[in-house]
């Protein structure tokens, strides 16, 4: 899990394997000094490498990946004014050996291909299309995509586009083979109005997690890698009903031995799901948050060495 030092572009990481043990081993990675880049922001993540902004260079951003220290800067001469895209992915394309950046606006969206820093404007639309930038045009939060074999997913209602996920929702993935947009089938699950899901990965499958609205568990829905199946992972009892899990929870990892680790936005508190107990168990972070020094990134980040070429 990710942690940036308030007004820096320093990062620290908490090994989320085990939380517990190394949560005071902090190591400190600088990212690579730019005027343009002072105070910036993580967009999106996968597979190891960060794409960060700054209001400030809205037309700049920055791929990075913290274990090789390497960085490359990514100009879109599309942006005409001071604008920050509705949501984004990033994703890997192994047909062309390529990490692509999706950045999605109110009424267009781009596509980067970063080994060569070319950037593709789409302003001809779909009818799904339009529908998905409409959906961007309504909402005042977008959460990043999750990204999966070369795809990546949201979730989008009528108001918003996102990963929360009813009955009336649809689940939008970008698929990096064709660089366009679609649907994936509501699972057969999501049937009760009163039932709200969200997007994630767990050992590497896509999966929605949620349930019946003022419930007392949390269920876990794996999709499985051929077709549009899901099945049930697991269910995870509440200490209270708590209809805000849905929305301000984020199921971040699953550990070697099977434990799930879920974070509180806006709170420095892990929860630590063990499966064989069936216990659910929280861990306090304060320690890292003393004088308000860090601000949480909520990504999970995977040490790799991957990196597109320079």
């Amino acid at each position: 899990m990710l942690l940036q030092i308030v007004d820096t572009n320093a990062f620290e990481f908490i090994h989320l394997e085990n939380p517990q043990v190394v949560i005071n081993n902090q190591v400190v990675i600088e990212l690579q000094r730019s005027p343009m880049m002072n105070n910036s922001q993580v967009l999106c993540s996968y597979d190891g490498l960060l794409l960060l902004v700054t209001c400030m260079a809205y037309k700049t951003f920055v791929l990075w990946n913290p274990s090789t220290k390497q960085q490359k800067t990514l100009e879109c001469s599309y942006l005409s004014k001071s604008t920050c895209p509705c949501t984004s992915g990033l994703c890997y394309d192994s047909a062309t050996d390529d990490y692509k950046v999706i950045l999605i606006y109110t009424s267009f969206y781009v596509v980067c291909s970063t080994n060569r820093n070319f950037w593709r404007k789409k302003t001809t639309l779909s009818l799904l299309e339009q529908s998905i930038l409409s959906s961007c045009s309504r909402s005042d939060f977008c959460e990043t995509g999750i990204s999966i074999e070369g795809c990546v997913y949201w979730c989008r209602n009528h108001k918003e586009f996102c990963r929360s996920f009813n009955n009336t929702s649809t689940i939008i993935y970008f698929d990096v083979k064709s660089d366009e947009f679609k649907e994936l089938p509501t699972p057969d699950f999501v049937d009760k109005s009163s039932e709200s899901y969200r997007l994630s990965i767990l050992k590497g499958h896509l999966i929605l997690y949620g349930g019946k609205n003022f419930d007392f568990k949390l269920d876990i829905w794996m999709k499985e890698q051929d077709g549009s199946k899901w099945s049930k992972f697991c269910s995870i009892a509440l200490p209270s009903c708590d209809y805000y899990l849905r929305h301000c929870y984020k199921l971040l990892w699953c550990t070697k031995n099977g434990e799930i680790i879920l974070h509180k936005a806006w709170h420095h508190e892990l929860y630590i799901y063990n499966p064989k107990q069936k216990q659910l168990v929280k861990t306090t972070i304060c320690n890292y948050y003393s004088n308000n020094r860090y601000s949480l990134v909520n990504y999970t980040y995977l040490d790799t060495l991957c990196f597109p070429r320079l």
